[in-house]
C-alpha cells in the first residue's frame, strides 16, 4: 500500500516526457557532424557491407597516392573518382547481363571519359615519398645495430 502511494506521488510530481524525435529531425546538421567525415561513403552505404569496404578501400589507396594528406580540391576529385567508378562497374554489371541501351552507351562513354580526366588531374604518377625526419633515421640506424632492442 506504501508503495502505490509513493508511485502515485513520484508519479505527480514527476511529468511525463515525451516520446523523442526520430534522429534525422532530432540531430541537424552541425559543422562537426560525423556525416561530413564519412567522404565517399555518404549517408546511404554501410560502411561494414561489401561496397562499403570497397569505397573506403579505393578511397584511401587514391589518399597514399596523393601523398597522404590531400588538400581540398584533391579530396573533391577522389570522391567523385570513387563515385564514377562505382557506376562504371553497375554499368559494366549492365552490359554483362545483356540489357544495353544506346543511352548506356553515351553514359559510360561520358562516365569514363570523366573518370580518365579525373585520374590525370590526380596525377598517374605516385607522390614522392617524404624524407625521413631525424629521429625516424636514428631509430632505423639504431635497428639495423640492434635489431632486437626496440
Amino acid at each position: 500500500m506504501v508503495y502505490r502511494y509513493m508511485l502515485r506521488v513520484v508519479s505527480a510530481l514527476c511529468p511525463r516526457r515525451e516520446a523523442p524525435k526520430p534522429m534525422k529531425e532530432h540531430r541537424p546538421l552541425g559543422p562537426y557532424s560525423r556525416r561530413l567525415h564519412r567522404g565517399a561513403i555518404g549517408e546511404s552505404i554501410d560502411g561494414r557491407s561489401a561496397l562499403g569496404r570497397f569505397i573506403r578501400n579505393m578511397e584511401a589507396d587514391l589518399v597514399a597516392h596523393v601523398g597522404g594528406k590531400p588538400s581540398a580540391t584533391q579530396r573533391l576529385l577522389i570522391d567523385r573518382m570513387v563515385k564514377v567508378r562505382l557506376q562504371l562497374d553497375l554499368l559494366d554489371e549492365k552490359l554483362a547481363s545483356g540489357e544495353w541501351t544506346p543511352h548506356d552507351s553515351r553514359t559510360y562513354g561520358g562516365l569514363l571519359n570523366a573518370y580518365r580526366l579525373t585520374a590525370r588531374e590526380l596525377g598517374m604518377q605516385p607522390a614522392a615519398a617524404r624524407a625521413m625526419t631525424p629521429a625516424e633515421a636514428l631509430s632505423a640506424i639504431r635497428a639495423s645495430f640492434h635489431p632486437d632492442v626496440p
